[in-house]
């Protein structure tokens, strides 16, 4: 809506736009959430400790010492929100475990198996291998531990951002070759263009999971034979061409950045007899809220 807002003037014969029909669906969608959150603040035995947004849905976490876990879904249902617009984790209060203290922390975070988990003084130190999820749940809940002021998984691998590391390495390896003093791909480059694609794809999927963000920068490049200027010219509009390309297998414009290799393309003849002039390469730079790769 605000878009539209913002747009619409610009559209040629537009002088006004009229929105007053038009329903906030993301406003109501908040508005239920925050009802939600004060009915659970309200309810006797549920204790919230963390709550936000995560991979496009709410996502909360809590102990709960009633002896009806269905309460909290109830709860949910009755605002006019479903299970799937929320990942929630209702916990045992600690108190109310039967186990030993010294189980606690394992019976309670539920650790893949990947993962170990080891009990120094008021740390809990987790080491191995977890998915991003899991990593973020245990870092709230071990902190509401009996005992435990210190979560530390400095040496936790997380899985979902080692995957990420493997198709960014993936998609920095390519390289497209085009046609001598054209912006076409080469005939037999088109498996290559098929695996560029799939990756894209797949790094994007990956990245949204992760609440981050994703620049797939284009770099054309070209040779000098024909002066510098030709061939920045030629790099400009491989790398806009291959940009195209993209789009046309529908990729999202917004991760994708076009540029021009800094010096001239070295040739050379490669093991199948094509001469290589050049064509585009890639680079990958993923943003998250934690760290910037």
């Amino acid at each position: 809506i605000d878009r539209a807002h913002l747009q619409a003037p610009a559209v040629s014969g537009v002088i006004a736009v009229d929105l007053t029909n038009l329903h906030d669906t993301a406003g109501d969608r908040y508005a239920k959430w925050q009802r939600y959150l004060d009915e659970l603040d309200k309810a006797r035995g549920l204790t919230v400790i963390e709550h936000g947004e995560r991979n496009g849905k709410f996502f909360l976490i809590g102990f709960s010492d009633l002896q009806t876990p269905e309460a909290p879904y109830k709860l949910l249902n009755g605002i006019g929100l479903s299970p799937q617009d929320v990942h929630a984790k209702w916990l045992p209060t600690p108190h109310d475990t039967k186990q030993p203290a010294q189980r606690q922390p394992q019976d309670v975070l539920n650790p893949p198996e990947s993962v170990s988990l080891q009990r120094i003084g008021e740390t809990l130190i987790a080491t191995g291998a977890a998915p991003h999820e899991w990593i973020e749940d245990a870092r709230v809940i071990a902190r509401c531990l009996p005992g435990i002021t210190k979560f530390d998984h400095a040496l936790l691998v997380d899985q979902d951002f080692e995957n990420l590391d493997r198709l960014r390495y993936r998609l920095e390896k390519f390289k497209i070759l085009c046609n001598p003093d054209s912006v076409v791909p080469a005939d037999n480059q088109q498996k290559s263009i098929d695996a560029v694609v799939s990756t894209i794809r797949r790094l994007y999927t990956s990245v949204l999971k992760l609440d981050s963000s994703l620049i797939v920068t284009i770099t054309g490049q070209a040779p000098d034979a024909n002066g510098v200027y030709a061939a920045m010219t030629l790099a400009e509009n491989r790398a806009a061409q291959f940009k195209e390309i993209l789009l046309n297998r529908d990729l999202p414009e917004c991760i994708l950045k076009t540029e021009v290799a800094t010096e001239p393309y070295q040739t050379a003849d490669t093991s199948t007899g094509f001469s290589d002039e050049g064509g585009v390469s890639f680079q990958v730079q993923i943003v998250t809220p934690e760290r910037t790769q």
